[in-house]
């Protein structure tokens, strides 16, 4: 069916509406992809991007996101029991409670004691 659909879109560039709850299938399939919720249109983007910079925590869990860092923001910089991380100068950062979200891929462990390193994205 991927397969078909694919040759479909290159022949004709049609719109097509997939509904799915497979995120493994959407991202092979779909680009945008749209991610709803009880009626709610949660995120509409590139696939990559919606993995990647989740606009809530509820699109990090759906995409499949378990890593999830309570903490604190202020002045661009997100506190935690893991330490400090300077958020990216991009985007205007509220000072408050913040949740970090890291993908599991980019998790790595290091045997030396060098500071947390690693792109934080705003979470609405």
């Amino acid at each position: 069916m991927h397969e078909l659909l694919a040759q479909l879109r290159e022949r004709l560039a049609p719109t097509i509406l997939m509904i799915t709850h497979d995120r493994d299938e959407a991202a092979a399939v779909a680009d945008p992809i749209a991610l709803l919720s009880r009626g709610r249109l949660l995120q509409h983007d590139r696939v990559d991007l919606v993995y990647s910079r989740p606009a809530s925590l509820e699109v990090h869990r759906l995409m499949g996101g378990t890593n999830e860092i309570t903490g604190t923001v202020r002045g661009g910089v997100h506190y935690s029991a893991l330490g400090d991380l300077d958020l990216p100068a991009d985007t205007d950062w509220p000072d408050g409670p913040g949740v970090m979200v890291i993908r599991q891929e980019s998790i790595s462990i290091q045997d030396d004691a060098r500071a947390p390193q690693g792109t934080a994205y705003p979470l609405s």
